[in-house]
């Protein structure tokens, strides 16, 4: 079976799970997504998509920040121009501290209309080392330094900072600062609004507002599988909102498209073997709704092997393996953060605990960030044991909640 028969022969088992706009199995009408893959001004290969809540076209493949923290100025700038050369035009300003932005706005101004810029407001960056903030003047000063350092007066994209609790939720609509993006967005300071989240309730919470155009989320072959009559299938759920979002022209942004780098890691996978990063692109970019995916590169090596991903003939970008595994060979006694283990006597949100100790085993820095911001941690656990009874794939989520514990401290 290839690629193009799986897609079709998942979207049968799961009512329309092929989507997206990869390759040859584009979708037409008012479908809320065109993608272009003709060649670019300067021959490059790249992919364009456009969601009709979306005000510009965007690279398929984007540029997140999430690593640069590691690499020199003078590497920084070099991924760009590889990536500009390439036909990317989206990058992503989150990182763990404010040193990358510098370079990356040396090589943005001097062509800033070639460029999407997408920011996250409600990140602060005052400190050094970024954090999470719902202060609004912080808010505002922290965009108004941004806005500064690319020596702009818009970014083509304003997401809210990560958002993962129900009551950050209320707290953003409530203390005036999504009021505040809304008022961005209207004066053209901001042209598409948007929010980044790990979970899927939140993420209906705001794309349920009406206000959203597009949003940040994790996509990858782990996350989009759950539970169902003890078998391990293609989340309901999850591509039901996908194909929901794409219906009313709202698009995703992908982060996490390599869990953190575990799906290509033999060691860390969930799965029996791992992934190359052209079949965890693909995947992420065959979904739904998806106008682009966000390589956390480190190296100017990792962005010229991930740019030209659309010159990459279909063997290499085939995911259609996953097809023949099955709950043990998919899961290889790791977490999916399906979270059919809750509910937790102790409050802890297992899935969301899982996943950032997964991420911060990988090497992702802002996991760790993430799971100190949670209002329970591991460390609440009380072993009654509940979870490793409803847990059907044999993970013992109690004691994984022991090591992450001890991972974090807390």
């Amino acid at each position: 079976m290839d690629r193009r028969d799986f897609v079709k022969g998942m979207a049968l088992t799961v009512g329309g799970l092929a989507g997206g706009a990869a390759l040859n199995l584009r979708l037409k009408g008012d479908a809320a997504l065109a993608a272009d893959s003709r060649p670019a001004a300067g021959g490059n290969a790249m992919e364009y998509r456009q969601m009709r809540r979306v005000s510009v076209p965007v690279s398929a493949i984007g540029i997140g920040s999430g690593n640069l923290h590691r690499v020199e100025d003078r590497e920084i700038r070099e991924i760009i121009r590889c990536g500009y050369e390439n036909g990317v035009n989206l990058i992503d300003l989150i990182a763990v501290n404010s040193a990358p932005f510098a370079p990356i706005a040396a090589e943005v101004k001097p062509r800033r209309d070639k460029f999407r810029l997408q920011a996250h407001l409600g990140a602060d960056f005052s400190g050094g080392s970024v954090s999470t903030t719902r202060d609004l003047a912080r808010v505002k000063s922290e965009f108004e330094r941004m806005l500064r350092i690319f020596d702009t007066d818009y970014m083509d994209f304003g997401i809210i900072h990560y958002v993962d609790a129900m009551d950050d939720f209320r707290d953003i609509m409530d203390s005036g600062i999504w009021s505040y993006m809304k008022q961005l967005k209207s004066r053209g300071a901001i042209r598409n609004l948007g929010f980044c989240s790990h979970t899927l309730s939140i993420c209906k919470a705001f794309v349920d507002t009406g206000d959203v155009d597009c949003f940040m989320t994790s996509v990858n072959p782990i996350y989009d599988f759950s539970e169902s009559g003890g078998r391990l299938t293609m989340s309901q759920e999850r591509m039901e909102f996908y194909r929901d979002c794409e219906k009313n022209g709202v698009g995703i942004h992908v982060m996490k498209a390599l869990a953190g780098g575990s799906l290509i890691d033999r060691r860390l996978s969930q799965m029996e073997r791992p992934l190359s990063v052209h079949q965890c692109f693909q995947y992420a970019l065959d979904r739904p709704a998806v106008q682009s995916c966000l390589a956390g590169v480190s190296s100017i090596e990792e962005m010229r092997e991930i740019a030209p991903i659309f010159t990459l003939p279909f063997d290499r970008r085939d995911y259609s393996a996953l097809s023949g595994m099955n709950n043990s060979t998919v899961t290889n006694g790791s977490c999916i953060y399906c979270n059919h283990c809750q509910p937790c006597a102790a409050g802890i949100d297992i899935g969301i605990v899982n996943k950032y100790y997964d991420l911060a085993r990988a090497g992702d820095e802002m996991a760790r960030r993430h799971y100190d911001a949670l209002k329970v941690h591991a460390s609440a656990c009380i072993k009654c044991g509940n979870c490793d009874k409803n847990c059907h794939f044999g993970v013992k989520p109690s004691e994984r909640m022991a090591l992450a514990a001890k991972f974090f401290g807390k």
